[in-house]
C-alpha cells in the first residue's frame, strides 16, 4: 500500500449479502471474513497487493484485516 492510499476498516456484527453491478470499491479492510462471488462477467481484485481476475461463478475468500479493492472490467454482477 502506498503512503498516499487511504485505508478504511469496516465492521459488521451480522451476515449480509448485497448484489452489485459494475463495481469500483476503494481499498479497504474488514474486521470479518468477506466472500465475493462473481456470477456474471469479470471482476478484478487486488488483495494484499496481489492482482486477481475473478470470472463467472468464481468466488474469493478475503480474511480479516487483508487490504483489498475490486473493480469491474466488463459488465458484471457480483455479491
Amino acid at each position: 500500500m502506498q503512503s498516499s492510499d487511504k485505508l478504511s476498516i469496516y465492521a459488521s456484527s451480522s451476515f449480509s449479502m448485497k448484489e452489485y453491478k459494475n463495481v469500483n470499491v476503494h481499498l479497504h479492510a474488514n474486521l470479518e471474513m468477506e466472500i465475493v462471488l462473481a456470477y456474471e462477467g469479470v471482476l478484478n481484485m487486488r488483495i494484499e497487493e496481489k492482482e486477481y481476475s475473478i470470472g463467472k461463478n468464481k468466488a474469493v475468500i478475503i480474511f480479516p484485516f487483508e487490504t483489498h479493492d475490486f473493480r469491474s472490467i466488463q459488465d458484471n454482477k457480483s455479491c
